[in-house]
């Protein structure tokens, strides 16, 4: 299962859940995940991770210090199974960018891990925190999206 999360700037939430995700693989012996992570805008292209994501990595034993912002490429569509938004804004964009017969793919992260309307916490504006608590939430996420899908 190829799995691409998106946010703004591929700088917190979105490689957050993809050094995550990786990292909980890892960990299970998870070979049929393969995960990557990008952006809608261009803002961050080539940075690494927020240094406040890095940091809240480390605690989860998480190194994602070598990622790259990247953006959405319209090859993605063809090469990922399922393309989780992070929040409804993400969801709305990627289904503009997106053709038709692959629209199917994109489900806003919550919605297909919780069967919940909700959005990943955007922690960019604020604080070490908020970071955690956004790291909390990846965890606890990941964990449901690993079970229903080995």
């Amino acid at each position: 299962m190829k799995i691409l999360f998106v946010c703004t700037g591929n700088i917190c939430r979105s490689p957050s859940a993809e050094a995550l995700l990786r990292y909980k693989t890892v960990e299970h012996n998870l070979n049929h995940f393969a995960v990557d992570s990008a952006a809608i805008m261009g803002y961050h292209i080539g940075d690494p991770p927020d240094p406040r994501a890095i940091e809240c990595g480390k605690e989860y034993g998480v190194d994602m210090s070598t990622l790259k912002a990247r953006k959405v490429n319209p090859q993605d569509f063809d090469n990922f199974d399922i393309i989780f938004a992070m929040d409804q804004g993400h969801f709305q964009s990627l289904n503009q960018i997106c053709p038709d017969k692959h629209k199917h793919k994109i489900t806003l992260f919550h919605q297909h891990v919780n069967g919940i309307q909700k959005d990943v916490a955007d922690p960019y504006y604020g604080t070490i925190s908020d970071f955690k608590y956004m790291m909390k939430e990846l965890d606890s996420a990941l964990n449901a999206l690993i079970q229903k899908h080995t």
